[in-house]
């Protein structure tokens, strides 16, 4: 199996091919020189390669983390050991240490074994490495689609072009699960795995075991900390993230990922509460309210009504800059969006008239919706919330929880209620006064109709398209 010569291919690619080369735990350096010889150009001398000094000033050498803790400093069988190194980052010129390096080493039981591995590891990757290859190469060829499987670096790179489409806070989530179920599969010693070769009971022994942990931890923590256990919800929501971190192979390698070993767990059973909107009587009484009690939240929610926003993902971050008094529409930035793209809202003439007065005198660069704590400051000088007023801070999320929990309970209404609720009323409205699904998927930014007349009967409207085509006149 010889060694394929690509610019796109990355450094643990030609290791997956010394190692296949030769199975033996431990490879001669003389091995590795006649492998290495495949992978460059006949009229390149490697020995005048190896003696590259520059090569050897981009990279500290590879070293054996034997799994050893600060205090016993001695080889531990019970925790994972791996190898690493530090490489120059091309684009900032400065040292960064590269993602552990696992392969088979966790799956030998003794440390003489686990030591005689990590070193033929060792003398593979300080080769390649003199010989100048660098780890900042592509793990997937543009040419050939070539992938490196292992688990460890799939996760790796699927986060790495998330990151690249999501809105910061929706990426944290699918980060978050992922690193979850990439630090189970590390203590469980599969981190050898490839990625085709994880099966559905590891999926389903992860889930189980977090749930397990986190019982565990709200059992042991304190009555002050008042910690929960993950809910059948949380669970369900981890395993389909984990599905959909599987599916990103299959459906851009579906070559080598044939299948999705997630797919087809079952969800655990839990309660939908689904979106509530306000009736026209509790809108009335919640205006009133809080026009009597604190206008300042009012501004708020007749904003997130208004624009369709999620109100402390988008609607908080909103700046003078994003509003278009030209066209009457909002700009939601790529940072606050949902999907990580630019996006545009309509918006009503009326409310954006009374918005370019609100935000008259200011710069654009100031949030819209701020707290001038400054004027809020009584006698005594303790400071409390002043009025809501475009400032350089947005208003902090908990201010807003803690304002409308009053304004809750002083309607009646419990904790099912939020500030979301604004949004869920005005679709309902839209609809009932303009039967338009279209304007309700742009104005809230459905990529699909589909999604929309779904979210619209999940506000028990039923909406049937195909009823509404039958109900044309024929010709």
């Amino acid at each position: 199996m010889p060694i394929i010569a690509t610019q796109n291919r990355s450094i643990n690619a030609i290791v997956d091919d010394i190692l296949c080369l030769n199975s033996s735990s431990s490879l001669s350096s003389g091995t590795i020189t006649d492998v290495l010889e495949g992978v460059f150009s006949p009229s390149t001398n490697i020995s005048q390669t190896f003696s590259n000094t520059a090569a050897a000033l981009n990279y500290r050498p590879c070293k054996l983390y034997m799994g050893c803790s600060k205090k016993a400093n001695k080889p531990d069988l019970s925790r994972q050991w791996f190898v690493y190194y530090s490489y120059r980052n091309p684009n900032t010129g400065k040292m960064e240490r590269q993602p552990p390096i696992y392969r088979d080493i966790n799956t030998f039981d003794t440390i003489a074994e686990r030591k005689e591995y990590g070193k033929a590891l060792i003398n593979i990757y300080n080769e390649l490495l003199r010989a100048g290859l660098s780890p900042f190469e592509e793990f997937v060829s543009k040419e050939n689609g070539y992938l490196n499987k292992n688990i460890i670096s799939c996760s790796e790179l699927y986060l790495s072009e998330k990151k690249k489409s999501l809105a910061p806070k929706s990426f944290a989530s699918y980060k978050q699960h992922v690193d979850w179920f990439i630090d189970w599969i590390k203590e469980n010693r599969l981190s050898h795995l490839n990625i085709d070769q994880i099966k559905r009971h590891q999926v389903m022994q992860f889930l189980s075991d977090y749930r397990e942990k986190s019982e565990t931890a709200a059992a042991a923590a304190r009555p002050s900390e008042k910690r929960k256990p993950a809910s059948n919800r949380q669970i369900n929501n981890i395993k389909d993230n984990i599905i959909t971190f599987f599916n990103y192979f299959k459906t851009n390698f579906e070559d080598e990922i044939t299948k999705n070993p997630a797919k087809g767990i079952k969800d655990l059973p839990h309660l939908t509460r689904g979106n509530k909107a306000y009736t026209d009587a509790q809108i009335k009484l919640l205006k009133q309210l809080m026009l009597d009690h604190n206008p300042r939240i009012l501004a708020f929610c007749e904003m997130v009504y208004e624009s369709c926003t999620r109100p402390h993902e988008e609607t908080r971050f909103l700046k003078i800059a994003d509003l278009d008094f030209d066209q009457n529409r909002i700009h939601i930035r790529p940072e606050l969006s949902k999907e990580g793209r630019s996006e545009w809202i309509p918006m009503s003439s009326v409310y954006m008239a009374r918005l370019k007065e609100y935000v008259k005198g200011y710069p654009d660069d100031h949030y819209l919706f701020s707290v001038d704590r400054h004027l809020g400051a009584n006698k005594f000088n303790r400071i409390k919330p002043g009025p809501l007023v475009p400032g350089p801070t947005p208003i902090a999320e908990w201010t807003l929880r803690e304002w409308y929990k009053a304004i809750k309970k002083m309607a009646g209404l419990d904790e099912t209620w939020t500030i979301y609720s604004w949004k869920h009323s005005y679709c309902v409205r839209a609809y009932l006064d303009t039967k338009d699904v279209y304007f309700i998927q742009i104005k809230c930014r459905h990529t699909d109709l589909s999604v929309t007349c779904k979210y619209l009967r999940n506000l028990g409207l039923f909406v049937d398209l195909n009823m509404i085509a039958d109900n044309v006149r024929s010709i």
